[in-house]
């Protein structure tokens, strides 16, 4: 399977690796690779050759944790499709919810689909 870099990334996987088993000086390996001797600097130093993950390790949300766990029991206990659950949301938590702000936060707090939620309950 062929790597797979983000757009700005200067250094291959094997290049990372051989960077940091190289004896050479920093100045030659940087001329060799085409890179700042930042950058191969980084990259000797760095404990582990992959790409360390970038963006927020945590999402700012401006939902309170207590309209979290509303939204959770409503979903599983009512099994409320997103639009009716937004109807709810709007009415007693937050009146400016988007539908898609709604959506978003079921997908990132990984709660179940109404298709799964309606497969875990038992068959009459």
């Amino acid at each position: 399977m062929p790597q797979v870099l983000h757009k700005s990334a200067k250094l291959t996987i094997h290049q990372r690796k051989m960077i940091r088993e190289s004896k050479k000086p920093i100045r030659v390996l940087a001329k060799e690779l085409g890179v700042s001797t930042v950058t191969v600097f980084k990259w000797r130093h760095r404990e582990n050759p992959e790409d360390a993950p970038y963006g927020p390790k945590e999402i700012k949300t401006s939902w309170k944790p207590w309209q979290v766990e509303a939204i959770r029991y409503l979903r599983e206990k009512f099994l409320l499709p997103l639009d009716d659950l937004l109807e709810v949301t709007r009415t007693y938590t937050r009146e400016n919810s988007a539908r898609s702000t709604l959506g978003e936060l079921l997908k990132r707090k990984k709660l179940p689909s109404l298709r799964e939620l309606k497969k875990a309950l038992p068959r009459r």
